[in-house]
């Protein structure tokens, strides 16, 4: 590389030289020499550079994400046959916090298709139906093991029949949240008589964040809630009725 551009400029001087004759030649303007001259490097250095190797990386691929999946319905794998031996509450959740769809009469034969970890709750239906909600085993008659069911995920039931309720207000009294808000009517056949609205919370209780769920027709509540955790308190409140519950209002914790 470096013989061929000393070559180049030599050759540019003698021509130069030659240009002093007292018979000028258009081919020899020193002008011209030169740009063709510079040219010639150029295109010398342009061809050396295009046959150094290059350390860029080959472009690659994007990967492709997976699209997130919706977590698998709950299939029963095995199925009690049980009679209620009293009037019972079918509820959207295992605890009497939750609202439900109404009373099953007693006498009423059901099938068993999961329970709760402590096996207090379980989750029925009608014989071969696709809607299922939570009675007390307790006032079941199985037939059968319990312990035998699957652990049901406890799935609420949404309805936009009926908004959140509204003008939430909240106070702290050292270890006690005040929340208050505002009602929200229902309509007399949607009326769950046990409660009128459901809060979830995650509270401080010594030392340790713990999700607690609260059921009530009042407009007010108090929550004891301790300071020394490390993850905020927090919560939210839910309009309760036969049809569902609404989407929830987040709480403003103090």
């Amino acid at each position: 590389m470096t013989n061929r551009i000393l070559l180049v400029l030599l050759l540019t001087m003698l021509v130069l030289s030659a240009c002093g004759s007292s018979t000028p030649d258009p081919a020899l303007d020193p002008v011209l020499v030169m740009t063709q001259a510079f040219a010639t490097v150029n295109a010398s250095f342009t061809q050396t550079a295009l046959a150094l190797p290059t350390n860029t990386p080959a472009p690659t691929a994007t990967p492709t994400l997976a699209a997130p999946t919706a977590p698998p319905e709950f299939v029963p794998t095995v199925i009690l046959q049980l009679v209620v031996g009293t009037l019972a509450n079918c509820r959207f959740g295992p605890n009497t916090v939750y609202a439900g769809v109404g009373g099953v009469r007693s006498g009423k034969l059901l099938e068993a298709i999961g329970r709760d970890a402590s096996g207090e709750w379980l989750l029925v239906r009608d014989s071969g139906g696709q809607k299922a909600c939570w009675v007390s085993a307790a006032l079941m008659s199985v037939n059968g093991d319990i312990t035998t069911l699957a652990v049901a995920p406890v799935k609420l039931i949404f309805t936009d029949l009926y908004l959140p309720p509204g003008n939430i207000t909240v106070s702290r009294n050292a270890d006690q949240v005040q929340i208050g808000w505002a009602d929200v009517p229902l309509q007399p056949k949607d009326i769950w008589i046990e409660s009128h609205f459901l809060i979830e919370a995650w509270i401080c209780s010594g030392g340790q964040l713990v999700f607690q769920q609260f059921a009530t027709n009042d407009l007010s509540i108090t929550i004891p809630d301790q300071p020394g955790c490390t993850e905020a308190s927090h919560g939210q409140i839910y309009t309760a009725s036969r049809q569902g519950y609404s989407v929830p209002a987040n709480i403003p914790w103090p």
